[in-house]
């Protein structure tokens, strides 16, 4: 499980979360939902630059030969290659596969190295996510000066399993050297046939900069396996943006860049929206899910249900001819229908079934600000079914919302682990609406005038009645208690 804390971040003066399967952030407007959420979409999205590796592999191919070179400049010394040599082809020589041992079973002298190596790499990934949070907040005298001094600013990311500990401070060459454990991660399989850009005609013949890469691509990927693949975020303006979008890539592919929205006379968009329309703009519609050998039953199924139960709807692109570009269409028995002829709430759904279709993967996460938007009551309450649909798929959700309904119909959908058979099945409900507690983090975002900014709160969660709702209670409760008031002072 990783753990995100902040310190001294916009509104936010501390606070930590912990990334579940469904992360939930409920509070009052301008507490810092969306920068705890810009946060964790920086991580995840700079992870995947530490290292991947996930096919199955075999480490050398039967026939294993490599010159030594006498140095290899600025990545490790001759002799400790000349030892990983020796231990290469002693491997060779071996019964056993490499792919069955650890990184301790690697002479000394390369698995320091190797140590060495992966911490640089770590370095370089603390670096990228400040750049990340610059590009969305502007710089550090910005994101960092709301609650304190520049130099209060923190962010940690924290791994129990595998050992995972770093440190982001400001200025940036304040930081903490990571702290991580690579001891268990697996010897690297290298692919047996290598592009000729690796390693010339000869597919056996390898580069030792391949080689290394790999393994210290290995052993990073030892710490980041269990996190998501990929993230994506849909910003609470995701509407308007949907609507617009046919114009903006007209102007963007007429200019072949971003100049074209400057002479439209629009408003600059944020770093954020800027990177979803880039996504929703550069969907590949003419490569379907089911054409990259990618299937998923439960994820197909989730998405299906959202269309059907929430949307009674399709959204398709429209490439009717005579249409400069593909328009975004909502279809239906009556017809089809373009986003500006259709309910608020199919174009505030419309870019998350698109996401969905072509770009959200099982293993990915996906952030959703405040999914209730535009939503009727009823609405809400399928939409959140739908959501718990996609974490039982492996969809990691991260979500920030206002809304008392969906966290409401999230609840019941905990409790129904209690409910009887008969109740299970007089309401509708399918095994992939289960849900379990541990797959759940809910936090209250809050002010907090002794820190002089908010602060992150973690709500309980319990298995009979779900997460503690006392905010939104005390928000009905004054509600009423004005109510009673009222009819008190007109009797």
């Amino acid at each position: 499980m990783l753990t995100i804390s902040v310190k001294n971040f916009g509104p936010i003066a501390e606070g930590s979360v912990d990334l579940k399967p469904l992360t939930i952030f409920v509070g009052p407007s301008n507490t810092g939902k969306s920068y705890m959420a810009t946060a964790v979409y920086s991580v995840i999205g700079r992870i995947s630059h530490v290292g991947r590796i996930r096919e199955e592999r075999n480490f050398f191919p039967s026939s294993f030969r490599i010159d030594v070179p006498d140095s290899y400049p600025g990545e490790i010394p001759s002799g400790t290659l000349r030892i990983l040599e020796a231990w290469v082809r002693q491997q060779l020589r071996s019964s056993t596969k490499p792919s069955d041992q650890t990184m301790t079973s690697l002479p000394e002298e390369v698995r320091l190295w190797l140590e060495e190596a992966t911490g640089q790499r770590l370095s370089d990934f603390q670096r990228e996510v400040v750049d990340r949070l610059r590009q969305f907040h502007g710089e550090e005298t910005e994101f960092a000066n709301r609650a304190g001094r520049t130099s209060d600013f923190q962010l940690k990311i924290r791994q129990g399993t595998p050992k995972l500990n770093l440190e982001i401070l400001l200025p940036y060459s304040n930081g903490r050297q990571p702290e991580f454990d690579i001891s268990q991660a697996v010897v690297p399989n290298v692919p047996p046939n290598l592009p000729p850009a690796f390693c010339g005609e000869d597919r056996e013949r390898w580069t030792w900069p391949h080689i290394l890469d790999y393994m210290v691509n290995s052993a990073s990927d030892s710490l980041i396996g269990k996190l998501p693949d990929r993230s994506y975020y849909l910003p609470a303006a995701r509407s308007g943006i949907a609507q617009g979008h046919k114009v903006l890539s007209a102007a963007l592919v007429n200019q072949s860049s971003f100049v074209g929205l400057q002479e439209l006379h629009l408003p600059t968009l944020p770093r954020i929206s800027i990177e979803f329309l880039s996504h929703l703009i550069g969907l590949d519609r003419r490569r379907p899910r089911g054409t990259v050998g990618i299937s998923d039953d439960d994820f197909e199924k989730a998405i299906a249900y959202i269309e059907a139960d929430v949307l009674q709807g399709k959204i398709i692109f429209d490439e009717s001819a005579g249409l400069p570009f593909p328009d975004i269409a909502y279809e239906t028995d009556s017809g089809k229908f373009t986003l500006n002829q259709t309910s608020s709430m199919v174009s505030e759904l419309a870019p998350l079934i698109l996401f969905l279709k072509y770009l959200v993967r099982p293993g990915d996460l996906l952030i959703l600000e405040e999914p209730e938007s535009h939503l009727h009551p009823a609405a809400q309450r399928q939409l959140a079914r739908g959501i718990v649909r996609l974490v039982n798929a492996d969809v990691k959700v991260l979500i920030t919302t206002h809304s008392d309904i969906i966290i409401s119909q999230i609840n019941n959908l905990l409790a129904l682990n209690q409910a009887s058979p008969e109740l299970i099945a007089e309401g509708g409900f399918e095994p992939e609406d289960f849900l379990q507690e541990d797959q759940v983090g809910a936090y209250l975002f809050r002010h907090n005038q002794e820190l002089h900014g908010s602060e992150v709160v973690p709500l309980e969660i319990d298995p009979d009645t779900g997460i503690d709702e006392d905010e939104f209670a005390d928000v009905f409760e004054a509600l009423y208690n004005e109510s009673i008031a009222l009819q008190r002072d007109r009797s």
